[in-house]
């Protein structure tokens, strides 16, 4: 050995020449000491390395080596085996927090393994499937498993909590009745509070918003739902973005989207998420906000980044904002590019339900570039994975088909169309998509000749782009609305 840099001050260190010398010298001494020489580290960093940023994975690292030598000599420490299972389990959750998602895995499938035959974590299990997250199946079926051993130990609000957690993930790849998940949050929410499980409690109200609420276009309901997810985050001593935000839907519970996407205005909605942490997925959402608010250099600036950093994390969710964002600067070719990238990486990780709704989002940009034959197949792939509950789906599906058949001439299935999807988005609290529908209804009616009819629903456009505050949008739909009424009248096509 010779002598080394000591990572503790005020210590003198020593390193072996080789690497092999120090394996060899390991591998020759028996289990039983190795066993004490662990733990006895294990015991001497916990006292004099509490600075150290990886003092959790370092103690569950030797705990869990003493531990597993134990067992195989026949001397089994549950509570050793316990203590390495927290340490690693610590671990685990600072990396899920911080979008970690492979080292948490194995931190937390590491714990399990030591915990499992000893004692039933449910939360443990569900931080497993959350690190899954990016693999929607294996996630659904962690969470299963979890609801199957709550269910063995008669643990009602248990199981339920995570057969909600598994249907959350099913939904991404599997159309699932939202129905039946909205039923077993509500009777499961009251169930948790009694227990005061406030990590229960994160986690059903961040599904609630995120797969029933925005599922169903009440945006209002999501901030509601994301902003109970953040008391009851702060009440389990969770981050502000907690565990869930480990999910696609990222940053703070889904606020950002709710408030972004809901009926509340661009600039009210930018000052709610300026107080916020700086998540890169609030970034993304905040920059939205600023190119709605007409300061498109702004966002776009602010936006980038952001959606590099998560690219980084293994996310292409940054990919949707900076798609919108060149929407409001006009410029279709590039919303159109980050919309395929998106929608290329959705189906790679078989989020079908997200697919569900960009990939026909993906065809009204098409369509406003003329591409109309690429445009239709997205059309009926959001149709065919679409969940009859999700309002924006089903709308955008019908919106893109109906600009398809105007095109073609088939005035009477595309107004058809146009008007189902406003049947059905105005069931939402969406402004923004309302008044694209609008928007898309105008544009079918001026395709057959009725002018006097597009200027109407234009006006109807408008009225929901002001209200969100979208100053590109509503610049444009009175550029719109002027060419109409500044034409000649004209005879609807066949009459």
């Amino acid at each position: 050995m010779r002598p080394d840099r000591a990572q503790l001050s005020g210590d003198d260190a020593y390193r072996f020449r080789h690497l092999l010398i120090r394996d060899a010298a390991y591998d020759a001494l028996p289990k039983a000491t190795r066993a004490d020489l662990h733990r006895r580290f294990a015991a001497w960093v916990e006292e004099h390395g509490r600075e150290l940023v990886e003092l959790d994975e370092i103690l569950g690292y030797h705990l869990e080596q003493a531990s597993r030598y134990l067992e195989e000599l026949g001397h089994a420490d549950p509570q050793l085996a316990l203590a390495a299972g927290d340490r690693l389990a610590a671990a685990g959750r600072r990396a899920l927090w911080r979008r970690d998602h492979r080292a948490a895995a194995g931190l937390l499938e590491r714990s399990l393994l030591l915990t499992r035959p000893l004692r039933f974590d449910l939360h443990l299990e569900l931080d497993l499937a959350a690190a899954e997250a990016l693999t929607p199946r294996r996630a659904a079926v962690i969470a299963g498993a979890a609801a199957e051993r709550a269910a063995a130990a008669g643990d009602v609000s248990g199981e339920n909590l995570a057969r909600i957690v598994s249907l959350s993930y099913t939904q991404q790849f599997e159309r699932q009745p939202t129905d039946e998940l909205e039923q077993l949050a509500r009777a499961t929410l009251p169930l948790l509070e009694d227990a005061a499980d406030h990590d229960g409690l994160v986690r059903v109200w961040s599904i609630f918003g995120q797969d029933v609420a925005n599922n169903r276009g009440r945006w209002a309901d999501h901030a509601d739902a994301a902003e109970q997810a953040r008391r009851h985050a702060r009440l389990a001593g969770q981050p502000s973005s907690g565990t869930f935000a480990a999910l696609i839907s990222g940053g703070i519970f889904g606020l950002e989207f709710a408030l972004v996407l809901g009926p509340t205005p661009a600039g009210d909605a930018l000052r709610r998420l300026d107080g916020t942490d700086a998540e890169a997925v609030v970034g993304t959402m905040r920059g939205w906000l600023l190119a709605m608010l007409d300061r498109v250099d702004e966002g776009r600036a602010l936006a980038l980044p952001a959606a590099q950093h998560l690219h980084e994390l293994g996310y292409e969710n940054g990919l949707w904002p900076l798609a919108e964002i060149e929407i409001l600067a006009g410029n279709h070719e590039a919303a159109a590019l980050h919309l395929q990238t998106f929608c290329d990486w959705l189906e790679l990780r078989e989020y079908y339900a997200f697919l569900s709704t960009y990939a026909p989002h993906l065809g009204r940009q098409l369509c406003a570039l003329g591409r109309y034959e690429e445009a239709e197949p997205l059309a009926r792939r959001g149709r065919d994975l679409s969940d009859p509950t999700d309002a924006v789906t089903e709308a955008l599906w019908r919106q893109a088909k109906a600009l398809v058949c105007a095109h073609r001439g088939e005035h009477g299935d595309a107004e058809r169309l146009a008007r189902e999807a406003i049947s059905i988005i105005e069931t939402t609290d969406g402004l923004r998509w309302q008044g694209d529908a609008h928007a898309d209804l105008a544009a079918v009616l001026e395709a057959a000749g009725r002018g006097d009819e597009a200027a109407a629903e234009l006006r109807e456009a408008l009225d929901r782009y002001e209200r969100k505050e979208i100053i590109p949008f509503a610049r444009r739909t009175r550029e719109r609305l002027a060419a109409l009424e500044a034409a000649p009248a004209t005879r609807p096509a066949g009459r």
